[in-house]
């Protein structure tokens, strides 16, 4: 079984101001609310420089899954969407079988 890797850098911090304010940021780390502070910040470079402000710098630290555990969890979540899609497919088939059952049926109706 593969080891986990574990990756440390230090990355730019930005805050989405599309959604969040510097005033949303500085309420939630003097309520002391941690967990709230860091979602309202990402890591790394992000798209449009007019939606993102860098507030400051990162250090991260990401333990990655071993190989083994990812391809499972992958695994299962293919396997998830194969289930979604045979039930759609299913669904499908079965409206289409409706709406043949119908035709034929409006076809064998006795007139009288």
């Amino acid at each position: 079984m593969n080891k986990p890797i574990k990756i440390t850098a230090t990355v730019p911090a930005k805050l989405y101001v599309v959604c969040w304010s510097r005033q949303d940021l500085n309420d939630a780390i003097k309520a002391g609310d941690k967990e709230t502070a860091i979602r309202y910040l990402s890591f790394g470079d992000r798209g449009d420089p007019a939606k993102w402000i860098e507030v400051g710098t990162a250090e991260i630290t990401v333990t990655l899954k071993s190989d083994d555990e990812l391809t499972a969890a992958e695994t299962l979540a293919l396997r998830a969407e194969l289930d979604a899609a045979r039930l759609a497919f299913a669904a499908k088939q079965a409206d289409i079988l409706a709406r043949i059952s119908k035709l034929q049926a409006l076809r064998n109706e006795v007139e009288a």
